[in-house]
């Protein structure tokens, strides 16, 4: 497998796991699912 610029693909979905709650209000996801999706989402830091 040959991922280009494995980095750029880091920043980019690690940028939308941080907006999940605001994906999440745009649909109506129920709150109590909502809020437990994103308590197993893990942002990357380097």
């Amino acid at each position: 497998m040959n991922i280009k610029k494995p980095a750029a693909v880091l920043i980019h979905v690690n940028d939308t796991v941080k907006k999940w709650h605001e994906y999440a209000e745009e649909i109506r996801v129920n709150p109590a699912i909502r809020d437990a999706i994103g308590k197993t989402l893990i942002l990357v830091s380097w």
